[in-house]
């Protein structure tokens, strides 16, 4: 925090886990004046990002909120009590409300690439379990080698 006229620092804040202290890429400051929103990534970034809600006055962290298969790029404050808008890299948006400690991420059910290829794997290891006799699953096993062999297979 600084002051706009001399741009003379004021305070600083910093999360007490040394792993979330990477760049920050959006504040906001809350209508109240005394709340300020912090997003940003992790200090490793290839493990997500955290946003920060920190009282101003106190100079204390109140609520954190992460953001694990990305890293935060944009926020704002709505004007429902205690409600903020995040907006993730993983194309997650986050309707957080820090009073509660709630989060909404939209679209609801988007799944990451990691998440639909294991659920890819999973229906294909289901059909071979549930829909395959002992023989065919034996075939299938000295035969084929991945799950692209398998879809192929299952297509003829």
């Amino acid at each position: 925090v600084w002051k706009i006229r001399s741009g003379t620092a004021v305070q600083a804040y910093f999360s007490d886990d040394p792993e979330h202290r990477g760049r920050i890429h959006t504040v906001s400051v809350m209508d109240d004046a005394a709340m300020i929103l912090s997003a940003g990534e992790n200090k490793n970034k290839s493990t997500g990002g955290r946003a920060f809600m920190w009282d101003w006055l106190r100079g204390t962290e109140k609520e954190s909120l992460a953001c694990e298969h990305g890293y935060f790029l944009s926020s704002a404050e709505l004007p429902i009590w205690r409600t903020s808008l995040l907006g993730c890299s993983s194309g997650h948006t986050y309707i957080w409300a820090w009073g509660d400690g709630e989060e909404l991420k939209l679209p609801y059910y988007k799944r990451s690439a990691e998440e639909v290829i294991e659920a890819i794997k999973d229906r294909l290891e289901s059909y071979f379990t549930d829909n395959l006799n002992g023989w065919e699953r034996w075939a299938i096993s000295n035969q084929i080698r991945s799950h692209t062999d398998f879809r192929e297979w299952v297509k003829t």
